[in-house]
C-alpha cells in the first residue's frame, strides 16, 4: 500500500485533481456537497493524526512531556491500532494517544478502550505508560475524572491550536 506523505499532495490527488472541471468552472457549491463528508473523514484519518503527533514533538522540544523520545509514531496491528506512540527504549517509557475528529466530546469509554489496548502494544514488563488524549470537540467529565487514574493528558482543538500557533 502506497501512502502520499506530503500533506499538499495528499489534498491534490485526493479532492483537486478528480475534480479540476468543477473547479474550473467556478462549481464551488457543487464540488462541496460532492466532498464535504469524505473532506471531514480525510481530516480525521490522517491530517489531525498527524498535527496531533506534531504537537507531541513540539512539546517534547519544549521540555512539557515526560520523557524525550527516540520514535514517534503510530501503531497498527492486528488487534490493536493507536494514533500516537512515542516510545523511549532505554529509558523503558511509552506514550499513547488517541486522537478523535468528532462532533461529540470524547467519553470514558474512549479512554477505557485505549487502556484496555495498553498490554497488547507495550513491548514488556516495567514500562512507564503515560496516555494522551486528543479530541476536536472537547471531552466528558467522566473523561476528564479518568484523567487522574491513568497519567494522561487531555488537548481539545483550542489547546493543540494555542500550543502549536506558540510554538513557531
Amino acid at each position: 500500500r502506497y501512502h502520499l506523505s506530503d500533506p499538499y499532495l495528499r489534498f491534490y490527488y485526493r479532492f483537486v485533481e478528480p475534480d479540476i472541471d468543477l473547479i474550473e468552472l467556478g462549481q464551488v457549491d457543487m464540488l462541496w456537497n460532492k466532498i464535504s463528508e469524505q473532506f471531514r473523514a480525510f481530516i480525521g484519518a490522517t491530517t489531525f493524526e498527524e498535527i496531533c503527533r506534531e504537537w507531541v514533538a513540539v512539546q517534547t522540544r519544549q521540555g512539557q512531556m515526560p520523557f524525550l523520545f527516540q520514535h514517534l509514531g503510530s501503531h497498527w496491528a492486528t488487534d490493536a491500532q493507536v494514533d500516537v506512540v512515542a516510545i523511549n527504549w532505554y529509558e523503558k517509557a511509552i506514550l499513547l494517544g488517541e486522537c478523535k475528529w468528532g462532533l461529540d466530546a470524547v467519553g470514558h469509554s474512549v479512554i477505557m478502550e485505549l487502556v484496555e489496548k495498553t498490554p497488547r502494544v507495550v513491548p514488556g514488563k516495567d514500562w512507564q505508560i503515560h496516555y494522551v488524549f486528543f479530541a476536536r470537540a472537547g471531552f466528558t467529565i467522566a473523561a476528564q475524572a479518568e484523567a487522574e487514574n491513568i497519567n494522561a493528558q487531555f488537548v481539545d482543538l483550542a489547546r493543540l491550536d494555542h500550543d502549536l500557533r506558540s510554538s513557531s
